[in-house]
Order: C-alpha cells, then structure tokens, then sequence
C-alpha cells in the first residue's frame, strides 16, 4: 500500500513538473497590458490605416504582425479589427488578450459578440454562460480586451 501510495506521488510530481516546463515558455510570452497600451499609443496612426484598410477589403492589402494575429469580424452588430497577443490553455479553460480597433469607437465584446456590457474598474465587464470578459479603453477607437472562458 505505501509503495503505489509513494508511486503515486511521484508520478504527480513528475507530471506536474513536465507540466511546469512545457507552459512555462507560453506564459512569459504573455504581452502585459501596459506595454500593449505604449505599443497602440506610440503606433496608433499606421495600426488605424491598417485597420481601415482591412475593414474596406483592400484587395491588395496584407497586414502581418510578428506578435499579434489579425481577426475582422464584420458580421457582429459592430464591425472590429481584433489583434489576439496572448492565447493560453485547452478549452473549455481558455485565456486571450489583446486589443482591438472599433470603428465606431464603443467597446464590444471578444470577437465583437456583442455590446451588452456593464461599467466595471477602468473600463467595461460581462459574465455569461462561464464567459467572461473585460475590456478598457486605450485611446480613440482603440481597446485593450481580457476574455475567459
């Protein structure tokens, strides 16, 4: 009894340090909030072109980013132009931050699935269905965004 209780144990141990190691490169990846808000700030002017320019459906026009991957969601009830930074965990437990370009200049919800939110800290909040996001306003027409789920 004490050997598989002992077994046991290390087994534990030992998956929870593989686990350790193989997340821990993705979570010092994560991109913070404050160097988000300095990056939209200080490149504010080339990130809205390029904004407006997938949103018009520019046929020639490409945007790539080395940190960000580029979503448009046109058919939520507000179009956006979303740049997912930081993406962690298996469903259903998923974490995504980033920030996102609404024309509009409201805040939405992740992928823009919505308006529907309720003031909450610096910025807006809602929990649905285990949902939950957050998101807070960086400058004109641009938004820093947390989404759980």
């Amino acid at each position: 009894m004490k050997n598989k209780r002992k077994n046991f144990i290390i087994i534990a141990v030992i998956l929870f340090a593989g686990i350790l190691l193989f997340f821990s490169p993705k979570v010092s990846k994560a991109i913070s909030k404050s160097s988000t808000f300095s990056y939209v700030k200080n490149n504010q002017t080339e990130l809205t072109e390029a904004a407006n320019k997938i949103i018009s459906g520019d046929a020639g026009y490409s945007y790539n980013h080395d940190k960000y991957i580029v979503y448009y969601f046109a058919a939520s009830p507000k179009p956006i132009v979303e740049f997912v930074g930081y993406s962690f965990g298996i469903a259903p437990s998923v974490f995504y931050t980033g920030f996102y370009y609404s024309p509009e200049n409201i805040p939405v919800r992740f992928q823009g699935s919505g308006t529907a939110m309720e003031p909450y800290k610096n910025g807006w909040a809602y929990i649905e269905m285990g949902n939950q996001g957050y998101t807070q306003k960086i400058c004109d027409n641009w938004y820093w965004f947390e989404f759980y789920f």
